[in-house]
């Protein structure tokens, strides 16, 4: 049933209108986390690929949840690169709470998965509170810190 679909779902991925795009997102999140790699193999490059030139909020929010569940090693490299990359950075961290919180909550479980990694996740914790103006995001700051 999902074959058909499948064309129209990637090819929304590159649809002008975010809502759209914010959609086909979570169509491949729901088909990824049913059938793994099996129906879209290339999906975690395609997300990447999305996630690095999309502009709107909660498109990279989904983008970014997908990432972390379908290649988590491509989603930390890309948290890596946006918190040092200067530019990059500053849009993070001007940008709304709702990708900050994405990426804490992410955070938070790989440091709960991996306890060892938790120092190399430390810059990007301390960075969102210090830059960040939402308190919500403070407060999951001090909470992944704990």
């Amino acid at each position: 049933m999902l074959d058909p679909l499948l064309h129209a779902i990637l090819a929304n991925l590159d649809h002008t209108h975010p809502y759209v795009k914010r959609n086909a997102v979570m169509c491949v999140y729901s088909i990824y986390m049913s059938y793994g790699d099996e129906l879209i193999p290339d999906a975690p490059t395609r997300i990447e690929d999305l996630l690095r030139k999309e502009s709107d909020l909660s498109t990279r929010r989904n983008a970014l949840l997908l990432l972390f569940e379908a290649d988590q090693e491509t989603a930390l490299r890309y948290i890596d690169e946006v918190m040092i990359g200067d530019e990059e950075s500053a849009m993070f961290n001007a940008s709304a709470d709702i990708l900050q919180l994405a990426v804490l909550s992410e955070l938070k479980k790989v440091c709960k998965s991996n306890p060892l990694d938790k120092g190399k996740y430390m810059k990007v914790i301390y960075t969102l509170a210090n830059t960040s103006k939402s308190q919500s995001v403070l407060f999951e700051c001090a909470s992944t810190i704990l």
